[in-house]
């Protein structure tokens, strides 16, 4: 069977995103306001999910890291 998001490769065993950077081994996962929610279920599951990565990956780089 066929990469369902054809922006991942498949590395020993385990799928990582095509990029800079190596996806992390754990898995965080959130439950959401019902609004936010209905607002991102009809996306395609891999576009949900390379969306939430941007933006959650935008927001901490913002706001969590040190600033120089």
């Amino acid at each position: 069977m066929g990469l369902l998001n054809p922006k991942q490769s498949h590395v020993n065993g385990r799928f990582a995103v095509a990029g800079d950077e190596p996806l992390s081994k754990k898995v965080i996962g959130i439950r959401l306001p019902v609004s936010v929610y209905e607002l991102l279920e009809p996306m395609p599951a891999t576009e949900r999910t390379e969306w939430l990565r941007r933006v959650i990956s935008a927001a901490a780089i913002a706001e969590l890291q040190p600033k120089s």
